[in-house]
Formats: C-alpha cells, sequence, structure tokens
C-alpha cells in the first residue's frame, strides 16, 4: 500500500466494496461476539460510505432472505447447518447434530454459490470471514480471483475450559469441526486476530508463525456509549432490582465457561461472610443459566440474584456505570468486548486472566485481574476490590475509560482495520 492510499483512508476518500461471510447476524436467536463484531464493523463502515455486503445464516432453514438493513445489504441463507430452538431439549440437540453432519457441506455450497453471485454483480473488493464455522470450505478451493481474510474470533477447536486444543476423546465433533476450521485458515490471502493471545495459539494449531497473523482488536463506538448512557439514566434511576450494599453485575451467555458457576458460588461465599451483595447476570441462558433460573424459584438466589436474559445492548452502559463491580470470570475469553464496553462507561471492572482480557486490562490500574476456576480466590478478589478507598476506585474507572478512548475507539480502529484490508488488496493485486 501507498503512503498516497495510506493517507486516503485517514481522509476518508478510498471506499472499499466489502463482503462479509458470518453464520451470526442481528437479529437472530443465535447470535454473540461475532455478531456484535460483525454488526459494528460493518454499521460503521456503511455509515462512513463503503459498500457493505453481509451472507448470513438465517433462522428459518426453508427460505432465502434478501433486503437492506439501512445501508447494509443482507443476504441470509435457508438449509445452514445448525438448528434454532426456543426449548432446547433432547431431541432438539439430536437434531441439531443431526444437521451438523448433514447439511455442513451443502449450507457451504449455498454461501460458495451465494458468494461468487454477488462478487460478479457487485465488484467486491474483498471478503472476510469469521474462522468459526469453516464457511470458506468450499469457496477457498476454488482459487478466489479476489482477495479474502479471515478473523479469528475464537476457533471450535479451542476447549473454552482449559484454552488449550480440544481433546478428540472429550468432542469427537467439535475437534472434527475445529480441526476443518484451522486447517483452512492457511489458505486466506491474510489472517488477522482480535488479540494476540488468540493469534499466537490458533497459529501455533494451524503451524504457522504468528508473525503471519495482523492483530486488530475489536471496538466500541464510545460516542454512542455515552449516549446510550445518558438516556438510560434519565429515563431510570437505578437499574438494579435487588436491594444491597454492593452490586455485582456481569454480561454474557450463562454457562460454565463463561465463569459463571464460579460467580454464583463466590457471591453465597461472601454472603455467607455477612457481605450485603447481589448480583446481576444479563445474557441468553445456557444450560446453566436454566438451571440457576429454576433453583432461584426454591431457594435463596431469588434474594439476591437476578438473571435478566438478554438485553437491547442499549441498556447495557446504564449497568456497567451503575454496579460496584463488573465481573468477568471467563474460563477462556479470545477477547472480551464487554469488557471494553464496561470501561468505557468508567466500570470497575475484573475480568480473568485467562485469554485476551488481560491485553485490556493493567492489573491495578484500569481493572483487575483474577485467575479462574475458583469460585474462593473469585470472592476474595471481589472483596478486596470492593474495600479499596473511593479516592482509589475513582482513579481506576477514570484510567479504564480513557484505555477505550485512546485505543479501542471504532473510529480509530476501523482505520487500523480498512488499513489492513488496502494492504491486503494491494498485496493481493501484485503477488
Amino acid at each position: 500500500m501507498t503512503p498516497n492510499q495510506q493517507s486516503n483512508i485517514s481522509t476518508g476518500t478510498v471506499k472499499l466494496n466489502i463482503a462479509f461471510v458470518s453464520r451470526e447476524y442481528p437479529p437472530s436467536q443465535r447470535i454473540g461476539g461475532i455478531a456484535s463484531y460483525i454488526y459494528e464493523t460493518a454499521t460503521y463502515l456503511a455509515k462512513n460510505g463503503h459498500k457493505i455486503h453481509i451472507i448470513a445464516a438465517s433462522d428459518n432453514i426453508h427460505e432465502t432472505e434478501e433486503y437492506n438493513d439501512g445501508n447494509i445489504h443482507v443476504i441470509r441463507l435457508p438449509q445452514s447447518d445448525f438448528y434454532v430452538c426456543d426449548t432446547p431439549s433432547f431431541f432438539s440437540k439430536l437434531y441439531s447434530h443431526y444437521r451438523r453432519i448433514v447439511h455442513y457441506r451443502s449450507y457451504r455450497k449455498k454461501i460458495s454459490s451465494c458468494l461468487n453471485e454477488l462478487i460478479k454483480d457487485h465488484d467486491i473488493d474483498i471478503v472476510e470471514f469469521a474462522e468459526y464455522g469453516n464457511e470458506y470450505l468450499v469457496w477457498s478451493k476454488r482459487q478466489p480471483l479476489i482477495p479474502w481474510v479471515v478473523r479469528l474470533h475464537g476457533s471450535g477447536f479451542i476447549d473454552n475450559v482449559t484454552g488449550k486444543a480440544v481433546s478428540f476423546f472429550k468432542s469427537p465433533m467439535k475437534y472434527w469441526l475445529g480441526r476443518s476450521e484451522i486447517s483452512g485458515i492457511k489458505k486466506a490471502t491474510r489472517i488477522f486476530s482480535c488479540s494476540r493471545i488468540l493469534a499466537t495459539l490458533e497459529a501455533e494449531f494451524a503451524q504457522i508463525s504468528p508473525s503471519l497473523v495482523y492483530v486488530v482488536p475489536n471496538s466500541v463506538e464510545f460516542k454512542q456509549i455515552q449516549t446510550d448512557l445518558k438516556n438510560a439514566i434519565i429515563n431510570t434511576h437505578n437499574p438494579f432490582t435487588k436491594p444491597a450494599k454492593y452490586q455485582i453485575f456481569s454480561a454474557g451467555s450463562v454457562t460454565e465457561g463463561k465463569g459463571y458457576g464460579d460467580l454464583v458460588r463466590a457471591v453465597q461465599i461472601l454472603r455467607k461472610e455477612g457481605i450485603e451483595i447481589a448480583l446481576t447476570i444479563a445474557g441468553k441462558w445456557g444450560s446453566l443459566g436454566r438451571t440457576l433460573a429454576k433453583e432461584a424459584k426454591i431457594n435463596a438466589y431469588n434474594s439476591w440474584l437476578t438473571l435478566l436474559g438478554p438485553i437491547p445492548r442499549s441498556k447495557l452502559p446504564h449497568f456497567y456505570k451503575s454496579a460496584d463491580l463488573n465481573v468477568f470470570p471467563s474460563w477462556w475469553e479470545s477477547f472480551g468486548l464487554v469488557v471494553i464496553e464496561s470501561m468505557a462507561t468508567s466500570g470497575l471492572v475484573l475480568g480473568s486472566t485467562a485469554g485476551g482480557m488481560s491485553e485490556i486490562i493493567v492489573e491495578g490500574e484500569n481493572g483487575f485481574l483474577v485467575e479462574p476456576h475458583s469460585p474462593e480466590n473469585l470472592a476474595n478478589k471481589i472483596h478486596q476490590v470492593l474495600l479499596l478507598p473511593q479516592n482509589k476506585q475513582n482513579c481506576v474507572r477514570k484510567n479504564a475509560q480513557q484505555t477505550i478512548k485512546n485505543n479501542f475507539d471504532t473510529s480509530i480502529v476501523m482505520d487500523e482495520q480498512l488499513n489492513f484490508y488496502l494492504s491486503t488488496i494491494d498485496k493481493f493485486n501484485n503477488k
């Protein structure tokens, strides 16, 4: 890429035609961190004049949908290899496994065909895939005529309990699917990752040098979060419903892998020690969430535990800001988008040392870290942070917000990402 092209990116004069292929895109019952990244990235780029196209899976397994989401062109494909069900059961899980096996390759053929048509009709400059799902499986075998990149979000090959490669004996299907994801990333024009630790881990799996994986972190729109926060405060004074001296908040899928079993037990420990503390968690329920919801009806959880389920992202900043401490004790996390969202509100954050949060949080300066898997250690750390002098807490909160404004604001990160796209196009055209 020439210096002139770099200058043009900064001034916004270079406009790209970008296609994203993602199994997740809102609105959908199946959304997570990848969906949030795609949505935020696509929205920002489209707002700044780039032409954005999304190929995503449809919750409706029978019909193709094509529409414009604002300035974003969206195509939702049917017959995907997963099944969305409101009330999981043994039979729904069985059907989900069936779809994974039967529709795995055929759905990727649909993606390949759709993407080729999109490239032909819209003069696409570059294509981005997530490694999760291996949706480049078929398309990448046909010697693509345009550059394409793979963004590492966290392969299914990673065991979210250990942060290492999943064992074949523990989960043969996850091992097989994850292995195919990893083997496919080497075909891309370039690879980039949301964190350095993830880049290093997946490069090791793929047996390539970590230096070949560029790192562009996830981001948040700093100004939008401040706007959401201001609006929420105007409408609601206190977002928490269970009265307590200390309010703990967290956001994420309520699963064991997110450390929520440990967090609930840690709060139990603190309450037994006489500390008046309440816990609120926002996010879709996994099996742990459903178990906790049932238990809350028949035991003392109900007096201090609130499971909100999924809530609009615009409502999260008020919780982050109002909480005495935001806790994200994941057993493994590729990045930690909720961490930077929380810090952007000047929220006080306690994150996990396992994964990408440690690349965001500097212990005692802009937040705090704790090793996962131990409710006792987590309880001690929560108590330790809550007992810090108010001036120290305020200093950490201020530093947290400044960290996000300086390093993770979308306007800053997207300049870096656009430069990555342009240099990739340049590399492809000059090979």
